[in-house]
């Protein structure tokens, strides 16, 4: 009994770390600029279900995927950047543009860029 109890703990150790370096590693600090692909990874894959209309409430991980990227949006370029990507997956993939504006809303958050910009909303972020 007691070899499979402390068999157990360690693969849940060795779990919980791996879970651990993932998230750390998806999430974006203001050291590093976030891009396009962290947008996609961190949170448009998680919030796409409510963004298009069939999920009532944003998934939990579109929250903190947010949450994540924020901190990586410091510069006019990124914002551009950032912008235009959001703009091309809305466009893509139907999101409603309410729902965008909502998305923050329930998450609580505030984030530099639109959700489901216009091509306009783009060019004018300075």
């Amino acid at each position: 009994m007691g070899k499979k109890m402390m068999g157990f703990s360690a693969w849940f150790l060795l779990v919980l770390g791996l879970v651990f370096l993932v998230v750390s590693n998806n999430s974006v600090n203001a050291d590093t600029e976030a891009t396009c692909l962290d947008c996609v990874v961190n949170f448009l894959n998680f919030c796409r279900p409510y963004l298009v209309g069939k999920a009532a409430t944003p998934d939990v991980n579109c929250c903190i995927g947010l949450s994540n990227t924020v901190g990586g949006i410091t510069k006019p370029k990124t914002r551009k950047d950032i912008c235009e990507c959001l703009h091309y997956y809305a466009v893509l993939d139907g999101d409603k543009p309410d729902r965008a504006k909502q998305v923050l809303k329930h998450c609580n958050i505030e984030f530099p860029v639109p959700l489901a910009p216009s091509a306009d909303d783009c060019k004018n972020i300075h």
